[in-house]
């Protein structure tokens, strides 16, 4: 090329050059987002073959339409919100894990990530490749290497029960960075796997979130009861940077955010987290450049204090939040004052007598907003037009039925949808064919204490129990392991019996459902 007697004025040059400069970071988090990392969905529960249904199902966005379809049985594995899961550039599924071990695209042990994350959480649910591996949320979370399709990030983190001041919490200690590498004949294996931290950290609520030049992924860590962040840079030249330290707002204390969800928006300025016992919104500003926090704003909603805390995600616009409490969805409007409207409420049961109720929220590649059932149901509920402000943006409950149980909610997800990034060509077929919603007779102020328990638990009424009161108590392979009635105030039970771990009970009033929940058995 005749550079010398070709090229441009300088000052064309220069006017040139500052606007790429400035274009670039834009262009970079866009190329980023035209793979499709997230357009296999793996989620399902390990014990259908006991019941004679897959144990995996696939929600795929690979084709011109949604579909979904089961897996053949997998051996007793399972794959819920405490999971993660990635897809190569084509949008086909290569890795999955449930935070026991990583599994390629045929669900088999990848070399090496056996005893994934070491701990209570692994001995007490993975020794018999658990339901869903490990008892948690957004727990473990695949980022790619961006512009090495040959390379997979994993960070993950364990948990505990801790006695603090005679208060049993379930924590984290460690988190780790495990890095996958994808040989010739495309098969992975795990190449390497580093500590990043050790010490107390709030449990659940992983996520992650391009950084600004578009090839690394920003992640953090939140340090006990406090407002101490970690944050990790992860990807690029040096693999991990961190962790950068930032003490900012309110202490977001583990008993409050408990099994809320949290989440970037697509626009990387916000960062959200719903906190359960509160019932409140922290949105902080997030600067993706350097993973500063600032403007911390906290934003209730009107759930009851019998609700749960579950799910907020953000539309594709960044306007919007939505956040979910267990048999309600909400809506943020971040441009009218933080106004809150009431999008939908839903609380039913399924073939099985199970309830289905609105979990965590995932965006989808389709311009669509997916919500779990936030119990081991066949349902998931989509919001289709999340852009859109109150009852137009169109909630479907029980818009689509898996083949397989789930685990409450779908793995987790990083930020994928960077800058609104999404394909509103995915045409979704189906119709909801299942509108009616049974309202549960809810006995105002039951409850379940202590929770965790060590020999005993009780059931506690405010007034007297229902006629027809009785405690339904599920192990975490959903085998019914005690039924009990309820028909005094106070019922206290004896779990000396039980093996330590996670539980599910229900209260149920004849035949109608009063509450259910978690409950968890120490030593």
């Amino acid at each position: 090329m005749c550079w010398e007697a070709c090229r441009a004025p300088p000052s064309l040059i220069f006017i040139f050059m500052k606007h790429f400069i400035l274009i670039l970071p834009f262009l970079l988090p866009v190329f980023a987002t035209a793979q499709k990392w997230d357009y296999q969905w793996p989620m399902g529960y390990s014990s259908g073959a006991d019941v004679g249904i897959p144990d995996l199902t696939l929600l795929d966005f690979t084709g011109d339409t949604v579909a979904i379809y089961s897996h053949a049985f997998t051996d007793g594995l399972g794959f819920g919100s405490s999971g993660s899961f990635i897809c190569d550039g084509d949008g086909q599924l290569v890795l999955t894990t449930n935070n026991c071990a990583v599994y390629d695209q045929d669900f088999q042990l990848v070399p090496g990530s056996e005893s994934l994350t070491p701990g209570w959480g692994y001995n007490v649910h993975c020794g018999d490749q658990s339901y869903g591996g490990y008892i948690g949320d957004q727990l473990t979370v695949f980022l790619p290497q961006i512009g090495n399709d040959s390379i997979v990030y994993l960070i993950h983190k364990d948990n505990i029960i801790f006695d603090s001041l005679s208060i049993l919490d379930v924590l984290s200690t460690k988190l780790y960075l495990s890095t996958f590498v994808r040989k010739a004949d495309s098969s992975y294996y795990l190449k390497e796997k580093k500590q990043l931290l050790q010490g107390l950290y709030n449990h659940s609520v992983l996520t992650a979130c391009l950084h600004a030049d578009g090839d690394k992924w920003w992640a953090n860590m939140i340090e006990y009861n406090t407002n101490r962040f970690n944050w990790f840079l992860i990807g690029g030249q040096d693999t991990v940077q961190g962790p950068f330290v930032q003490e900012f707002g309110n202490p977001i204390l583990n008993y409050d955010i408990n099994i809320g969800q949290v989440a970037f928006s697509p626009d990387a300025s916000m960062l959200a987290y719903n906190l359960d016992q509160l019932k409140e919104i922290y949105l902080y500003s997030f600067n993706n450049a350097t993973a500063e926090v600032s403007n911390l704003q906290v934003i209730p909603y009107p759930a009851t204090e019998d609700d749960t805390a579950l799910g907020v995600a953000f539309s594709f616009d960044s306007r919007f939040i939505y956040a979910s409490s267990g048999v309600d969805l909400y809506q943020i409007d971040l441009q009218d004052g933080n106004s809150v409207e009431h999008v939908a409420h839903h609380i039913s049961y399924d073939e099985d007598n199970w309830p289905v109720g609105i979990g965590f929220i995932t965006l989808g590649p389709d311009c669509r907003m997916y919500l779990g059932p936030a119990t081991s149901t066949y349902y998931l509920h989509v919001v289709h037009r999340p852009n859109e402000k109150g009852a137009a943006c169109g909630f479907e409950a029980r818009a689509l039925r898996s083949p397989s149980n789930l685990v409450f909610n779908v793995p987790n997800l990083p930020m994928y949808r960077f800058g609104g990034a999404c394909d509103s060509t995915i045409a979704f077929p189906y119709k909801d064919t299942t509108t009616a919603s049974i309202e549960p007779q809810v006995e105002e102020g039951v409850r379940v204490f202590p929770n965790p328990c060590v020999d005993y638990f009780t059931v506690a009424f405010p007034s007297q129990a229902p006629r027809q009161a009785s405690l339904l108590l599920f192990d975490a392979l959903g085998r019914l392991v005690m039924e009990r009635s309820l028909s005094a105030i106070n019922n206290v039970f004896d779990v000396n019996g039980l093996e330590q771990g996670f539980y599910f009970y229900r209260i149920m009033d004849g035949e109608q459902w009063v509450q259910g929940g978690k409950l968890v058995k120490v030593e």
